[in-house]
């Protein structure tokens, strides 16, 4: 998915990402954005804003970053055969679940939809509002890592 501006709401806290298949809102992957995340978002627009595109590439402004640009920069970091982009995911589901954030609630925030035929029908909204503190968390225990500390409790993010 590559991330445009015009898909970002600022007021709403959401990153809406058109013509993915998981059923929610009107056919789009609604991703709730922490306070974190719109901070730097808001910090990223002051510097690419004035393109269509959040990432856009280095030798043109109206394409987006190459998909080989993250597996580049991993590999420039050290983590070469160690991590790869998509490995975050796995990372962000484990400790999610193992904090005690359920299944299903990570299944969607991955944007995999219902597998039954029957209930992707019926499973329009998705569960944004139980999906909004399950990203704070994730973005307080993100800065919690970096600081060294332990992970804040889940509890009280858990609805």
């Amino acid at each position: 998915m590559v991330a445009q501006w015009e898909h970002i709401d600022f007021e709403g806290k959401t990153w809406r990402q058109p013509n993915k298949k998981l059923s929610s809102e009107k056919g789009r992957a609604v991703v709730p954005l922490a306070s974190q995340t719109l901070e730097l978002l808001s910090d990223l627009r002051m510097i690419t804003g004035h393109t269509d595109f959040l990432f856009p590439a280095h030798n043109g402004e109206n394409r987006p970053m190459s998909v080989a640009t993250m597996p580049r920069a991993l590999n420039r970091l050290g983590y070469k055969g160690k991590q790869t982009a998509h490995g975050f995911r796995a990372s962000a589901k484990t400790i999610l679940t193992q904090n005690g954030f359920s299944w299903q609630l990570t299944e969607e925030q991955l944007g995999h939809g219902p597998k039954d035929k029957i209930v992707a029908a019926y499973y329009r909204e998705g569960s944004l509002d139980l999906r909004r503190p399950m990203m704070q968390w994730w973005a307080d225990a993100l800065d919690a890592m970096e600081r060294g500390e332990p992970l804040p409790d889940s509890k009280p993010y858990r609805i």
